[in-house]
């Protein structure tokens, strides 16, 4: 068995791999930092900055196109990474911010097509997000708990 060992972030790393090719990863960590990677690649293929606090939740969407990153303070952003890619790896890229909970967010997944997003939070609310609008569709209020797998 080969096992990878590589330093994603200085500190606490939260880590999602994709679906489609299982060759790609995202990471999230306190340095406010999202870093694409590469299966088998020693260095990350571009870091997205624009979160300014640590970064607690990921997700990608069944293309591996976009991708959702959560913190602590509840913002959420949405990178298109294709257009990332053609911007030099700056945080122009960015398509979507949201403000999503009140204290962080605990999970975000994609629907199957793709078309929204739901984030659950610390703040025991999970939230329902239309991107083709950008809007916030409903919310969900009075759970006890969120828990993230």
């Amino acid at each position: 068995m080969n096992v990878e060992e590589f330093v994603a972030h200085a500190t606490n790393v939260n880590c999602r791999m994709g679906k489609k090719t299982c060759r790609v990863l995202i990471t999230g960590g306190d340095d406010h930092k999202v870093n694409i990677w590469s299966i088998g690649k020693p260095s990350s293929l571009m870091s997205l900055c624009g979160h300014t606090s640590p970064v607690e939740s990921l997700a990608f969407d069944s293309a591996e196109v976009l991708v959702h990153a959560g913190s602590s303070t509840g913002g959420i952003k949405l990178w298109d990474l294709e257009e990332t890619k053609s911007l030099g790896y700056q945080k122009e890229g960015m398509h979507s911010s949201y403000k999503g909970h009140t204290r962080g967010d605990s999970m975000i997944r994609f629907t199957p097509d793709g078309r929204w997003v739901v984030s659950g939070g610390f703040d025991n609310v999970v939230k329902v997000w239309d991107l083709t609008a950008g809007k916030l569709l409903n919310e969900f209020k009075f759970h006890e708990g969120i828990f993230a797998p």
